[in-house]
């Protein structure tokens, strides 16, 4: 009962923190997680828009190595990762400065050992870092395996090991395979890392401060190459959801069932492309897809299993994670759209009528607790940071920054990296590394 009643207080905090959305209460939050406060893409922190210039200010720039891996942030602190001279490095810097507080460093190869296809649009670190504020300690992972525990206060190693040379994990079947993508999710007492074993287990739960393992999944599916997996609250019961190699996998998490399937979905896609995160929202998951399956599902969940409420063919969200908000669906992939769902399933309310809304492939998006949209994407080579306001039937273009690395020398990658807001500041990052500070205060 003791891991319930913790994961009810924090879905406590979770309904204040929606609470506070619904009201439009501003104020300062932070971004500790892949996705956000609560890994859905929605903050009580405001937009800071006041009719005037927006973002107000870059306050720094920095470039810490190539990745995808996005920035995350807690009290006055930025952890992020990123690549270079075949070693991983692992940042904390002030998030206000940019100056760095400490930098830690093991030796990594750019890829993880059984890649397959497309190096020439990815290298380095992929998974976010996660950051738990119960312990202090900060987790990370390499494409190729390494899982550290750090002390998040001074950088101290407290535990690692590599997944690959620990669990003999094989290839992934199919065509692609592009290492560890996913961010460890830190929940109640445990570590929960996607392995993709397939001999003991999809999800391991590993003991957050020793690392020693505690549990693993009945089903065994392959890692995806997602972000990271979801916490969910099916009908009272904690539970996690993820978006693996094989489909949709959701497993329980209360005492006594830890591990144990809920809900499978088969969804395989040409060339391992499961990368856009599943969307939760309550009882309902949305996953999306391109190449042979070129649709978005919605599904219901509840304690008997998973039911499929709709499907939108020829519509899909190739990389970037959608974000349920206030029954609505906004997808971040080329011009934005958005989906309201209701007893009738995905209906489209809008598609951006003008490519000053288009984010391209790897677009992100978020929510702020003034009901704005912020989002973050490239488009033949650039880079733009936008404001929207999402409350009328049409999106109204507020405010953009079209040239986000303006002044900054790099060559034309995509963006990949996910738009981070804390504190009165947002964060943009390309997957060279090169990362970006603006201050939404006037």
């Amino acid at each position: 009962m003791e891991s319930v009643t913790r994961i009810a207080a924090m879905q406590k905090l979770f309904l204040f923190t929606t609470l506070l959305l619904v009201s439009g209460f501003a104020l300062g939050a932070d971004w500790p997680h892949w996705r956000g406060p609560n890994r859905n893409d929605i903050t009580s922190e405001s937009s800071g828009w006041n009719a005037k210039a927006w973002p107000a200010k870059r306050l720094w720039n920095k470039r810490l190595g190539y990745g995808s891996t996005s920035p995350i942030l807690y009290k006055d602190r930025l952890y992020t990762a990123g690549w270079a001279d075949n070693k991983d490095y692992i940042y904390c810097l002030n998030a206000a400065t940019g100056k760095e507080i400490w930098k830690k460093s093991y030796n990594c190869h750019p890829y993880g050992r059984f890649a397959r296809g497309d190096q020439g649009l990815y290298k380095g670190v992929t998974s976010t870092p996660e950051y738990d504020p119960q312990t202090n300690l900060l987790y990370t992972l390499s494409t190729d395996g390494h899982l550290y525990c750090w002390n998040a206060a001074d950088g101290r190693d407290l535990w690692h090991f590599n997944l690959y040379d620990k669990y003999k994990v094989p290839c992934r079947p199919g065509k692609r395979d592009y290492g560890y993508t996913s961010s460890p999710l830190a929940l109640d007492k445990w570590l929960i890392v996607e392995v993709g074993d397939n001999d003991e287990g999809c999800f391991f739960a590993f003991d957050k401060r020793s690392g020693k393992r505690i549990w693993a999944s009945r089903a065994k599916d392959p890692a995806g190459h997602n972000g990271g997996p979801v916490p969910m609250t099916i009908q009272n019961v904690p539970c996690i959801a993820t978006f693996t190699c094989a489909g949709l996998l959701v497993v329980r998490a209360d005492k006594g069932h830890e591990g144990q399937t809920l809900a499978k979905y088969s969804w395989v896609t040409d060339y391992n492309n499961n990368i856009s995160s599943l969307a939760a929202g309550g009882d309902k998951v949305v996953i999306s897809s391109n190449y042979n399956q070129n649709r978005m599902c919605l599904f219901e969940l509840n304690l008997d299993g998973i039911a499929k409420r709709h499907e939108v063919k020829r519509d899909f969200s190739r990389v970037g994670t959608p974000v349920i908000f206030d029954n609505r669906l906004y997808m971040p992939y080329q011009r934005l759209r958005c989906y309201g769902i209701g007893k009738a399933g995905l209906t489209l309310e809008w598609k951006a009528p003008s490519s000053n809304l288009d984010f391209g492939s790897e677009g992100s998006c978020l929510i702020t607790g003034d009901k704005k949209l912020i989002a973050f994407g490239s488009r033949a080579g650039k880079y733009k940071l936008a404001l929207i306001d999402i409350a009328g039937s049409r999106p109204k273009l507020l405010a953009a920054n079209e040239d986000v690395f303006a002044g900054i020398k790099r060559s034309r990658q995509q963006a990949w990296p996910h738009v981070a807001l804390a504190n009165g500041r947002v964060y943009c990052k390309d997957r060279e590394g090169n990362i970006v500070c603006f201050s939404l205060r006037q």
